[in-house]
């Protein structure tokens, strides 16, 4: 049953559609990497100088999904005095010169005036914007794009310019990018004595029976939100390593899965994710994109079990070994050991 115990065939399936894809999970285990955000953002009432935060990881892994949800967390208020952004979060652009990322951020601010102007007084309205709307903390997005794509070189340029925008607002920041993102950091001396604070975020693994608690536990958080009116046991042990094998613990395809799943079952009258739709779904959602053969909710899971380019968790193998022992009607109540 879904989290709320809502009855949800009362409602259109386009509703129901809509509220597959508003679907946002935040594991316990960003919990680590959200309070980092929140104590750099605290910082600001008080430190001299502001705390600031490199965080990475591979794509998919959670990153953006963290930051927008933390930004939700203070909503923009808006009066006849004027706009009050507490937390402005801004996406880097391609290429990222000082011109565009001032203009990305100005922008974000919802300044109409935002691709105009030299890169001077761009960046002098940037500053007195950041001040007038009471900017406590900024948050830019896909960091890695400071190195120039053709050369993998650092664009100085423009790292200097982010120096000497924390240097004049004086305000906190959360840089999010991937992993190379610390090659810009180790070749500006200044910047990377203001982000000595790091935060890597890393997909699932499922080497450990910890590591495979904790990526059944996210399954279980993920199916309690899909609007449908029965149990897929999304987390049971061998549905959960199928899952794992198709995303290597990847958020972001775990997500685009599941949400492609719940569309077909819904349009097909389901009211769960059945292992053929599952299939359907990762069809259409990963393997046609990038060309996989394979489908991990078609094949046999000692198949599976045996491929020598993934884990092979004992846990999981003792666990279809009692799968094929008994009815499957008992299995399910063996293999949900989630409290």
């Amino acid at each position: 049953m879904n989290e709320l115990n809502i009855d949800y065939s009362k409602m259109a399936i386009r509703e129901r559609i809509c509220l597959v894809e508003k679907i946002c999970i935040i594991h316990p285990l960003f919990k680590g990497t959200l309070d980092k955000i929140r104590e750099c953002h605290e910082c600001s009432k008080y430190s001299a100088e502001p705390k600031c935060i490199l965080i990475t990881g591979p794509s998919g892994a959670g990153k953006t999904t963290i930051s927008r949800h933390y930004v939700s967390q203070f909503p923009r208020q808006t009066s006849e005095e004027g706009t009050i952004i507490p937390v402005l979060f801004s996406t880097i652009s391609v290429p990222a010169t000082v011109k565009n990322v001032a203009s990305g951020l100005l922008y974000s601010m919802g300044d109409p005036m935002a691709h105009k102007g030299t890169t001077y007084n761009k960046t002098l309205r940037l500053y007195k914007l950041i001040k007038y709307c009471a900017v406590k903390l900024i948050i830019l997005d896909e960091f890695q794009h400071f190195i120039d794509r053709d050369s993998d070189k650092v664009l100085q340029v423009v790292s200097d310019w982010l120096k000497v925008l924390l240097d004049e607002t004086n305000i906190p920041m959360i840089l999010i990018g991937m992993p190379k993102s610390v090659e810009i950091l180790l070749a500006n001396e200044q910047l990377q004595r203001r982000f000595s604070t790091r935060k890597e975020l890393s997909p699932f693994s499922y080497k450990t029976p910890e590591q495979q608690d904790d990526f059944r536990k996210f399954l279980k958080i993920l199916e309690s939100k899909l609007p449908l009116m029965e149990q897929s046991y999304l987390y049971a042990a061998d549905t959960s390593f199928r899952f794992f094998f198709a995303t290597n613990g990847i958020i972001s395809k775990v997500m685009k899965i599941v949400r492609k799943a719940t569309v077909l079952a819904l349009e097909q009258k389901l009211e769960k994710l059945t292992m053929d739709i599952l299939a359907q779904a990762y069809d259409y959602e990963i393997a046609s994109k990038e060309f996989i053969v394979e489908n991990p909710f078609n094949e046999n899971i000692d198949k599976l079990l045996n491929s020598s380019n993934k884990e092979t968790p004992q846990t999981v193998k003792a666990t279809n070994r009692r799968i094929k022992a008994k009815k499957k009607e008992e299995n399910i109540s063996n293999i949900l050991s989630i409290s």
